[in-house]
């Protein structure tokens, strides 16, 4: 048996190694980016209820169905800590359970560490899921990806045959982020009711209340109202988000995505009739298969543009697939050619031992051009909002009464890396990524989106008189823009100015 401590600096070795290289692969950590143009103001509600008086309707409408920011918004609270630093801190949580995630699924399904490792260097190379909208890996604290972690080690306790841990750390999935929750209880279910014949008559029972809690959701709790038809307006809000409607998909985009449930079914076929197979991975293949299986099924409603379905984004179940896919591969390049020899002589472990340098040198590679090459001269490390002209120009703005409305270029989250929002923790009239993606989950925030899209879009070229009248009709009070234009200017960093509406 491995000595307690020697485990404990085996997973540090593994968490280090996962982590650096993830964070290569990842073009570096940027706070602030991307998604968290929501998570971190939904958290900093948590923290300070006062803010964002306007647009907490907007924030509510995906806000409302999470957890995770208000515990984050709780532990800010208690440690010593900045936001910034928290979300760090969540980051790195994050990589960690990801890391033991993965390795403990390897050590599990594979013969030798050595393949486990090789998992773990393959998790590394951030890849997306071609037209869903999710990454396998993100420059910065996300939910979902912690929920795949804590799923994965649903998987993980599945495949041990502890239906009890994996129905918990599945269900603690759903907490974290609800819909990747949702494909891990739906595939660990079923794995449990193959794998558990005694676990049968319970599950039973769970998967009955479970959907009596479903219909009640539907029909009367926080989904209710959601199984309609998207309008044209609702529609035109989410017109960028082309992920959410799979039948709209090229057909290399299809066949992209069928190369996984195809080489699952080679795969897994060629691991059992080689006796490579665990018992329980039969349920776990079942399981991926199902959810598959509810993928396709899902396609007419989405076709419909029927409001719940479109919201489940159901084709995120393909990053299961992809997992197991990975896993399977792994096994075969490092393992499955060893078939027919006994497990420990010289010359297998030492071809295993390559094996995992190549994978690990192309994690590495891959990872340098991300970060060296793709975003050559960025910092590897950016953990809160840099002090540019855009962020200069943010933390003028927080000196701001708390109720200020701020007026700004509708694509300032891609144009300038963070958001009004999140990074001057001000209400802002339209921040178009993100609140056109929020907008999918509400009729009313779309109509609100797109009329405000429609307001502003050829804002660079907007007059004084139009930003005034804009300003009297929504309670604006400042402009952000790189425009010279006539109106009271009340503060400049390089080609940003910010100009006062209030008359």
């Amino acid at each position: 048996m491995i000595p307690r401590w020697r485990a404990f600096a085996g997973f540090i070795a593994v968490a280090t190694a996962f982590g650096t290289v993830a964070l290569l692969n990842t073009g570096g950590y940027r706070y602030g980016a991307s998604d968290q143009a929501f998570y971190v103001p939904a958290t900093l509600r948590h923290i300070d209820p006062s803010l964002f008086p306007r647009d907490r309707d907007l924030l509510d409408v995906e806000g409302r169905l999470m957890i995770f920011d208000e515990l984050l918004g709780a532990i800010a609270r208690v440690v010593p800590l900045t936001v910034p630093q928290v979300f760090f801190a969540a980051y790195l949580g994050m990589l960690a359970a990801l890391a033991a995630a993965t390795w403990l699924f390897g050590r599990t399904m594979y013969a030798s560490p050595w393949t486990a490792a090789a998992l773990v260097f393959a998790a590394t190379m951030r890849h997306r899921i071609a037209k869903t909208g999710v990454n396998t890996l993100e420059a910065n604290f996300h939910p979902r990806v912690l929920a795949f972690a804590v799923g994965v080690g649903a998987l993980t306790a599945c495949l041990r045959r502890r239906p009890v841990v994996a129905l918990l750390l599945s269900a603690s999935a759903a907490a974290l982020h609800p819909t990747t929750g949702l494909w891990f209880s739906c595939v660990v279910a079923i794995a449990v009711f193959v794998n558990e014949p005694r676990a049968r008559a319970p599950l039973a029972v769970l998967s009955g209340a479970a959907a009596i809690a479903a219909v009640w959701l539907v029909a009367a709790g926080p989904l209710a109202g959601r199984w309609t038809v998207m309008g044209s307006e609702w529609l035109e809000a989410v017109a960028q988000k082309d992920y959410l409607f799979p039948t709209d998909w090229s057909l290399a985009t299809w066949a992209t995505n069928l190369i996984y449930p195809v080489a699952i079914a080679v795969l897994f076929v060629l691991r059992r009739r080689w006796g490579r197979a665990l018992p329980t991975e039969a349920g776990l293949a079942a399981g991926l298969a199902a959810i598959f299986l509810l993928f396709v099924a899902s396609l007419p409603l989405t076709h419909a543009r029927i409001a719940l379905a479109v919201q489940l984004q159901i084709p995120r179940t393909l990053w299961l697939l992809d997992f197991y896919a990975t896993a399977l591969l792994i096994w075969l390049v490092v393992e499955g050619r060893w078939k027919e020899r006994a497990a420990t002589p010289a010359r297998p472990i030492a071809a295993r031992r390559w094996a995992v340098v190549l994978v690990a040198l192309l994690a590495l590679s891959r990872g340098a051009f991300a970060t060296f090459v793709e975003r050559e001269g960025q910092p590897l490390l950016t953990t809160d909002v840099p002090d540019d002209d855009w962020g200069r120009t943010m933390r003028w703005l927080q000196t701001t009464p708390v109720q200020t409305h701020v007026l700004a270029d509708p694509g300032h989250l891609w144009r300038y890396g963070t958001s009004v929002r999140m990074a001057a923790r001000r209400d802002v009239y339209l921040e178009d990524v993100k609140d056109s993606a929020l907008a999918m989950y509400s009729p009313a925030m779309a109509a609100r989106v797109v009329t405000r899209l429609r307001q502003l879009n050829d804002y660079p070229s907007i007059t004084p008189a139009r930003a005034r009248d804009l300003a009297r009709a929504e309670g604006l009070d400042y402009m952000v823009t790189e425009a010279a234009i006539d109106l009271p200017l009340v503060f400049r960093s390089g080609r940003l100015r910010v100009y006062e509406l209030r008359y």
